[in-house]
């Protein structure tokens, strides 16, 4: 949707009933901010940021339900990341969760209680 684009700025953006979801943002490299990003899929989305290594903030809305890396934007502040944290669907009722992989820089940005909120609702971070 936006690969390889000079874009610096999202305004809200919803994703919903597409059928791939691979590679929306993937090497965005200028991409700063995303004002919103509510995406009611649940397809796999770990690709969805790769490359995007200045993001720093998102605003995520509705119920995240896909698996999502993160971990090639080190800049990502926590905000953003308890934003994810607060839309992540709640899969403590079933025997298998999803995971999250934020990378080692933004796993350190967190306290042991951010990671619970993720973590409760059956998440992994990685």
């Amino acid at each position: 949707m936006f690969s390889s684009s000079r874009i610096t700025r999202v305004p809200p953006l919803f994703l919903s009933s597409i059928n791939t979801t691979a590679y929306v943002f993937e090497n965005c490299s200028m991409l700063k901010t995303i004002d919103g990003l509510k995406f009611d899929g649940q397809a796999n989305s770990t690709s969805f940021f790769k490359n995007c290594t200045a993001l720093e903030n998102i605003t995520f809305n509705g119920k995240w339900q896909a698996y999502i890396t993160l971990s090639d934007s080190p800049l990502l502040t926590r905000a953003s990341m308890l934003s994810l944290f607060s839309a992540m669907a709640d899969y403590s009722s079933s025997s298998s969760g999803k995971s999250a992989t934020l990378g080692s820089v933004n796993l350190a940005k967190l306290s042991d209680e951010d990671k619970a909120i993720a973590t409760q609702k059956n998440w992994t971070l990685a």
